[in-house]
Formats: C-alpha cells, structure tokens, sequence
C-alpha cells in the first residue's frame, strides 16, 4: 500500500512534479489533471495474490476514472514536449558521457571522483559551511575528473547542446523502422563500443562523399568545413547515440471500483467484487510512451550541417544500419 501512494499510477510523486514541471516551464499540460475529482474519489483497491493473501493497493471509484486517467495523458504529454524533448536529450546524452569518464577516473584511479563525490554530498563528513548544493558544483566537479576530447561540461553550461542528425520513429513510413529502433536500443545496452562504431562508420561515409562528388554547386561545403568536419570526427564523443526505453511509469496498472452504495456485499468485502483496470492505461498509454521513445543520434554543433548537407538523413540512417550489423 505504502508503495503505490509513492510509485503507482496515480502516486504522491506525479501529482507534485506534474504540475510544479508544468508551472515553471509555462506549459499547460498540469492543468488538464482534475486534483479535486480524483481526491475525493481515492480508495484502497483490495484483492488477493496467487496465495488468497490479501494486496492492498491505491485506486480510484469509477466516479473518479476520467480524472485519475489524466494522470497518464498529462504524464505523456509533458515526456513529449520536455522531460524527452530533443534539446534535453541531447543535453543529457552529454553529461552522460562526461560522467562516464569522471567514473573512469583521471590516470587509472577511478576512485577519486567517487571520494570527491560524497565529499561533496557530504556522505562521510559534514559539508564546510553548511552549504547547499548547487547544479554548478555537480558540473563543475564533474568536469574536474572528466577526460573528454570535448570539454561537454562547459559546453552545457554555455548551452552550447549537441545537435540531433537523425531520428528514429516508433511510427515510421517505412515498416521496417520499427524493428531498426529496437536493433539500435539493443546495439547500445549490449556493446560499449557502438557509439564509436558509428561514428567511424560516419567518418567513412563523409570520406567517401568528398572523393566521389563535386562540390561547387554546395557553398556550405567549403575546403575549410570538410577539413573541419573530418577532425572533428577522428574524435571520440563526437557522435553520440541515444535511444532510451519507454518510460511506463509504475508497473502496476491503474484499478477502479465502484462506489460502497452500488455495492450489494458487505462494504468490508469489496475485495471480493474484484477490480477493474484501465484500457486507458494499459493501451492507448503505454502505446503513446513507446511514440515518444525515439531514438536520436546527435552530432558536435559544429558540424551538424554539413553532415545534413553531405550525407544527408537517408546516409546517416545506412550507417547506423551498417554499424547495428556489425554488433550483432
């Protein structure tokens, strides 16, 4: 019970940072949720496990169905236009990267970062002063132990984010896209190297592009930017991939019941009516978050238009091809 009032489908946490994300960011989207509706309908949904024990979890009279529902839209919406809007991907695909390497450790002594760390957090010892923790302080000691050949760290601080090449739909034109977003999330969870793979897969394409085709017509093209653009690309980090998974939420699906006075039985037997759960949620809800999981494959902002110019997204999409069956 103590778990779904804090990590279920309609717990404590999504009704303070749905509306509060909502707010601060001047979006709408909290306001669709009807707070009043669903409070003054909450229950305890009472059923049994596989044993005949009795399981104790939060939910909704079918009265309050259409506002505790909103839950899931305004929860969609807000992953949609912020939580996995592409500047925040790509912002996030960056300190990814450089925390990886603080983790690493400068000079093989991956334990230095995590000491400076809870020194930091004041984990062994009281933080000097009693001060509180900044985002800033987070970076900049990020930055510290970090070994990127681009300094990520002062490129977020400077706003200065990666730029997205490519995107991967759940819903594509092309029936055979979806399967290729699967096969990218799984090249990246099961080998460390993909990321460089693509990127050297990339560079060779790029390569080819300049032997095989005449430039004058592209005034983007100019000696110097593919110059530029190659160097760029010898470097690890100057590709990132991104390509998390759906982000459902609670495991546990949304339950209803309906009110003590439709019910014939005892009202402390309600348990025995048995639940009823939400199409909403388990169709149209998690269909919408697998939308909104799209991969992306991001590139230094300095070179993103003469990869778009050159190779363009149909040869950006053939080397993440190539480098997805390499990896298998």
């Amino acid at each position: 019970m103590l778990s779904s009032i804090i990590n279920g489908p309609i717990d404590t946490d999504k009704l303070d940072y749905l509306v509060r994300d909502s707010k601060n960011c001047f979006l709408k989207y909290g306001e669709i949720i009807d707070f009043d509706r669903m409070v003054r309908n909450l229950t305890v949904i009472i059923t049994k496990n596989e044993y005949g024990q009795r399981i104790l979890t939060l939910g909704t009279y079918e009265k309050g169905r259409s506002a505790a529902e909103s839950f899931a839209f305004a929860r969609y919406l807000l992953y949609q236009s912020l939580y996995w809007h592409h500047t925040a991907r790509a912002s996030r695909a960056m300190l990814r990267e450089a925390a990886k390497s603080a983790f690493k450790g400068k000079g093989g002594q991956p334990d230095l970062f995590l000491k400076a760390f809870q020194n930091l957090l004041g984990v062994k010892k009281k933080i000097a002063g009693g001060n509180m923790i900044a985002v800033d302080d987070i970076l900049d000691l990020i930055g510290k132990y970090a070994e990127n050949e681009f300094d990520f760290i002062e490129m977020i601080k400077a706003r200065n984010y990666y730029k997205r090449i490519l995107t991967v739909h759940r819903y594509p034109l092309n029936h055979n896209e979806e399967s290729m977003l699967n096969d990218y999330r799984n090249a990246i969870k099961t080998n460390a190297d993909f990321q460089e793979i693509l990127r050297n897969s990339i560079l060779e394409k790029f390569q080819n592009f300049i032997i095989n085709t005449k430039l004058k017509r592209k005034s983007i093209l100019t000696v110097e930017k593919m110059n530029e653009t190659i160097r760029f690309l010898k470097k690890p980090g100057s590709i990132l991939c991104d390509c998390p998974k759906p982000p459902y939420g609670s495991t546990v699906g949304l339950k209803f019941i309906p009110e003590p006075k439709k019910l014939k039985t005892n009202y402390y037997k309600r348990f025995e009516i048995g639940e009823k759960l939400s199409d909403i949620w388990y169709r149209p809800y998690n269909e919408l978050m697998k939308i909104v999981s799209k991969g992306r494959v991001f590139c230094h902002p300095e070179i993103r238009d003469v990869l778009l110019v050159s190779i363009g997204e149909e040869g950006l999409k053939e080397c993440l091809l190539n480098s997805i069956k390499i990896t298998q």
